[in-house]
């Protein structure tokens, strides 16, 4: 499980605000991302070694998602895609 901030030994891009800034790079364009679609991109960067960290697992991107609708920055769109509040 991730971090919820970086410490001394953890990366920034490990801990739950640095991967939910990259998710929310991610699906920042107007219309949105699955769920899927997410995972998929991040599994892209990781093969590509982008900002990503090796160990990311299907449930941190379930935590970082969670995080981000509770402080209200990700909102899903009426056809399921999930996609930045502020677009």
């Amino acid at each position: 499980m991730l971090p919820l901030l970086p410490a001394k030994h953890v990366a920034f891009a490990e801990s739950i605000l640095g991967l939910a800034a990259i998710v929310l790079e991610e699906s920042g364009n107007r219309e949105g991302r699955t769920l899927d679609e997410l995972w998929e991109a991040l599994r892209a960067r990781t093969k590509k070694k982008i900002q990503v960290p090796d160990k990311v697992q299907f449930d941190d991107l379930v935590i970082v998602i969670d995080f981000l609708f509770m402080v209200g920055v990700m909102k899903q769109a009426a056809d399921g895609r999930l996609r930045s509040a502020t677009d």
